[in-house]
């Protein structure tokens, strides 16, 4: 289990041919843009499916894309299958009163490690 709380987040190593250190430091990237409330970025990080869906101007203005994402705990488990060109990560995310352990989903796009923008109505309905 990797952990995350305590760790210095710019301690990240760049690995191009790591999948899982690559899927690791997009996830780390990714809440440090929520802690930021760096909308423009988090988008940045969602698969092309859903930003095609989803326009931006949208994204930035509608309510339920303004929602809690936890706190990045840890990252317990990353699975690859190259095969298909799609991951899923095992997170633990805590929340102001509990904790919960979710699973991302994440797809290559245009070249990178991109996250499932269903996350958003996954941790909606939570």
């Amino acid at each position: 289990m990797k952990l995350i709380r305590g760790e210095k987040m710019t301690k990240k190593i760049i690995d191009f041919m790591n999948d899982n250190k690559q899927i690791e430091n997009l996830l780390i990237d990714f809440y440090e843009a929520y802690y930021q409330n760096d909308l423009l970025k988090i988008y940045s990080f969602l698969d092309s499916s859903f930003q095609r869906a989803i326009p931006l101007n949208y994204f930035l203005i509608h309510s339920d894309y303004s929602i809690e994402l936890g706190y990045l705990k840890a990252i317990k488990n990353i699975c690859v299958c190259k095969e298909k060109n799609q991951a899923f990560a095992e997170v633990l995310l805590e929340f102001k009163e509990n904790e919960m352990e979710i699973q991302f989903f994440l797809q290559t796009d245009y070249g990178g490690w991109k996250i499932d923008g269903d996350l958003f109505s996954k941790l909606r309905e939570m």
